[in-house]
């Protein structure tokens, strides 16, 4: 029975410390705590910055997706180095839906410079603090509040199994696609 249970949030949350966090941060959104994160001034938008962690999972397959759907964008990593590939797994994931993400390069925030005009859209409440100190006059949102069944919590798959993995990116690309879609109507 525990490896059930074990098996169960493995895949659903990645972990144990996954399933907290997203139980929190999600009872933080149903109190209304990332209420003004919904927000968004769309016809202030003219670019997409996704903003992840490692800038090697999440972000660059939303950047990847969003670009493919013909909106200006771009992703950075809060914890990065410079130049590395994306995960392997991201890069198949991207393949699996006709999208190439083999090129892709990380790139750390510290190389942002940020416009009044993007949107950034963050995975993580906790990439709220890290990108404060640069939004400056630019709107910030998080990926997971546009979701059908929303969640501000979209975790790091990196150390995840192939199925949690998978979940995460399917978030990411759902997510993309409607910032991507209230972007292009934005502009018509």
């Amino acid at each position: 029975m525990l490896k059930l249970a074990s098996d169960y949030i493995n895949d659903n949350y990645g972990s144990r410390r996954g399933l907290l966090n997203a139980s929190r941060e999600r009872l933080h959104m149903w109190l209304g705590g990332y209420r003004a994160f919904r927000a968004v001034e769309w016809e202030r938008v003219e670019r997409l910055i996704f903003i992840c962690h490692g800038n090697i999972c999440r972000s660059p397959l939303a950047e990847v997706y969003a670009r493919s759907l013909g909106v200006p964008v771009e992703s950075y990593g809060l914890k990065c180095r410079n130049d590395a590939e994306a995960d392997p797994r991201a890069v198949r994931y991207a393949s699996g839906i006709e999208l190439d993400l083999s090129g892709h390069r990380t790139r750390n925030i510290s190389l942002f410079g940020p416009r009044a005009t993007d949107l950034l859209v963050v995975m993580e409440p906790v990439h709220l603090a890290g990108v404060a100190h640069i939004a400056r006059d630019a709107q910030v949102t998080l990926a997971g509040l546009w979701l059908s069944s929303p969640s501000p919590y979209i975790h790091d798959p990196f150390s995840s199994n192939e199925i949690f993995f998978a979940r995460c990116e399917d978030m990411v690309v759902s997510s993309a696609r409607v910032l991507a879609d209230h972007l292009r109507r934005r502009k018509s």
